[in-house]
Protein backbone atom coordinates (compact mmCIF):
# COMPACT_ATOMS: atom_id res chain seq x y z
CA UNK A 1 0.00 0.00 0.00
CA UNK A 2 2.71 2.28 0.61
CA UNK A 3 4.57 1.64 -2.79
CA UNK A 4 0.85 2.70 -4.31
CA UNK A 5 0.43 6.08 -2.63
CA UNK A 6 -0.29 8.83 -4.91
CA UNK A 7 0.94 12.20 -2.90
CA UNK A 8 -0.76 15.63 -2.86
CA UNK A 9 -0.45 18.44 -5.18
CA UNK A 10 2.27 20.05 -5.35
CA UNK A 11 3.86 16.74 -5.00
CA UNK A 12 1.87 14.50 -7.38
CA UNK A 13 4.87 13.92 -9.40
CA UNK A 14 6.94 12.13 -6.37
CA UNK A 15 6.75 8.18 -6.37
CA UNK A 16 7.90 5.80 -3.82
CA UNK A 17 10.36 3.45 -5.76
CA UNK A 18 10.95 1.13 -2.69
CA UNK A 19 8.72 0.10 1.10
CA UNK A 20 10.87 -2.05 3.12
CA UNK A 21 9.14 -2.68 6.83
CA UNK A 22 10.77 -4.61 8.78
CA UNK A 23 10.33 -5.30 12.47
CA UNK A 24 7.74 -8.18 14.91
CA UNK A 25 4.39 -8.08 15.12
CA UNK A 26 2.43 -10.95 17.23
CA UNK A 27 -1.38 -10.89 18.16
CA UNK A 28 -1.77 -11.24 21.90
CA UNK A 29 -4.51 -12.33 23.53
CA UNK A 30 -5.86 -10.71 26.87
CA UNK A 31 -9.12 -11.14 28.87
CA UNK A 32 -10.73 -12.45 25.81
CA UNK A 33 -9.70 -9.68 23.62
CA UNK A 34 -6.98 -9.78 20.76
CA UNK A 35 -4.71 -6.62 20.48
CA UNK A 36 -1.84 -5.94 17.72
CA UNK A 37 1.30 -5.86 19.40
CA UNK A 38 4.15 -4.18 16.67
CA UNK A 39 7.31 -2.51 16.83
CA UNK A 40 8.52 -2.03 12.78
CA UNK A 41 11.27 0.17 11.04
CA UNK A 42 9.85 1.52 7.76
CA UNK A 43 12.64 2.66 5.12
CA UNK A 44 11.11 4.55 1.69
CA UNK A 45 12.83 5.51 -1.39
CA UNK A 46 11.63 8.01 -3.41
CA UNK A 47 11.70 10.41 -6.58
CA UNK A 48 10.46 13.55 -7.55
CA UNK A 49 9.91 16.23 -10.26
CA UNK A 50 8.31 19.60 -10.04
CA UNK A 51 7.06 20.84 -13.64
CA UNK A 52 5.85 23.56 -15.65
CA UNK A 53 2.61 23.71 -17.45
CA UNK A 54 4.77 23.29 -20.63
CA UNK A 55 5.73 19.45 -18.80
CA UNK A 56 9.46 20.97 -18.90
CA UNK A 57 11.37 19.84 -15.65
CA UNK A 58 12.26 22.34 -13.60
CA UNK A 59 13.68 20.51 -10.52
CA UNK A 60 13.74 16.39 -9.57
CA UNK A 61 15.65 14.99 -6.76
CA UNK A 62 15.61 11.44 -5.00
CA UNK A 63 15.77 10.68 -1.64
CA UNK A 64 15.16 8.25 1.00
CA UNK A 65 12.65 8.09 4.82
CA UNK A 66 12.99 6.63 7.71
CA UNK A 67 10.51 5.52 10.52
CA UNK A 68 12.40 4.25 13.09
CA UNK A 69 10.20 3.10 15.41
CA UNK A 70 6.58 2.61 14.41
CA UNK A 71 4.77 1.25 17.63
CA UNK A 72 1.63 1.84 19.15
CA UNK A 73 2.23 4.21 21.22
CA UNK A 74 4.13 6.23 19.01
CA UNK A 75 1.74 5.74 16.05
CA UNK A 76 0.13 9.52 16.38
CA UNK A 77 3.55 10.76 16.76
CA UNK A 78 5.70 9.06 14.50
CA UNK A 79 9.42 10.34 13.85
CA UNK A 80 10.80 10.39 10.53
CA UNK A 81 14.16 10.41 8.92
CA UNK A 82 14.58 12.30 5.97
CA UNK A 83 17.44 12.70 3.03
CA UNK A 84 17.58 14.10 -0.18
CA UNK A 85 20.17 14.23 -3.03
CA UNK A 86 19.35 18.04 -3.45
CA UNK A 87 19.82 20.21 -0.48
CA UNK A 88 17.77 23.32 -1.47
CA UNK A 89 14.63 24.41 -3.56
CA UNK A 90 11.21 24.09 -3.71
CA UNK A 91 10.67 19.96 -4.06
CA UNK A 92 12.95 19.55 -1.53
CA UNK A 93 11.26 22.07 0.86
CA UNK A 94 7.81 20.50 -0.24
CA UNK A 95 9.06 17.56 0.37
CA UNK A 96 10.43 17.86 3.34
CA UNK A 97 7.00 19.44 4.66
CA UNK A 98 3.97 18.12 2.93
CA UNK A 99 5.83 15.12 1.64
CA UNK A 100 7.08 13.73 5.66
CA UNK A 101 3.29 14.66 6.96
CA UNK A 102 2.01 12.68 4.29
CA UNK A 103 4.25 9.67 4.76
CA UNK A 104 3.29 9.84 8.57
CA UNK A 105 -0.41 9.88 7.79
CA UNK A 106 -0.27 6.80 5.71
CA UNK A 107 2.06 4.61 7.62
CA UNK A 108 -0.37 5.57 10.52
CA UNK A 109 -3.64 4.76 7.93
CA UNK A 110 -2.08 1.12 7.27
CA UNK A 111 -1.69 0.52 10.64
CA UNK A 112 -4.81 1.17 11.57
CA UNK A 113 -6.77 -0.56 8.51
CA UNK A 114 -4.45 -3.85 9.82
CA UNK A 115 -5.68 -3.27 13.25
CA UNK A 116 -9.13 -3.00 12.07
CA UNK A 117 -8.86 -5.98 9.73
CA UNK A 118 -7.83 -8.09 12.66
CA UNK A 119 -10.40 -6.77 15.16
CA UNK A 120 -12.68 -8.18 12.00
CA UNK A 121 -11.39 -11.33 11.51
CA UNK A 122 -11.59 -11.75 15.18
CA UNK A 123 -15.28 -11.02 15.61
CA UNK A 124 -15.99 -13.63 12.18
CA UNK A 125 -16.81 -17.22 12.59
CA UNK A 126 -13.76 -19.18 13.73
CA UNK A 127 -14.11 -21.05 10.27
CA UNK A 128 -12.24 -19.97 6.92
CA UNK A 129 -10.40 -17.14 9.50
CA UNK A 130 -7.09 -15.46 8.48
CA UNK A 131 -4.49 -13.95 9.71
CA UNK A 132 -4.56 -9.95 8.92
CA UNK A 133 -2.90 -9.59 5.47
CA UNK A 134 0.66 -7.64 6.65
CA UNK A 135 2.25 -8.67 3.64
CA UNK A 136 1.84 -5.73 0.99
CA UNK A 137 4.04 -2.52 2.34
Amino acid sequence: KLKEASFPSPLELCKILSAEVTGEASLTNRKGRTFLMYELEVKLKWEAELRDSDGTCLQSCTGSMKLPDVNATMLDDLDVEFSSSTREGTLVTAMRKQGVSFIRKLVEKVITELQEEMRAQQNSPATGARPPSATNP
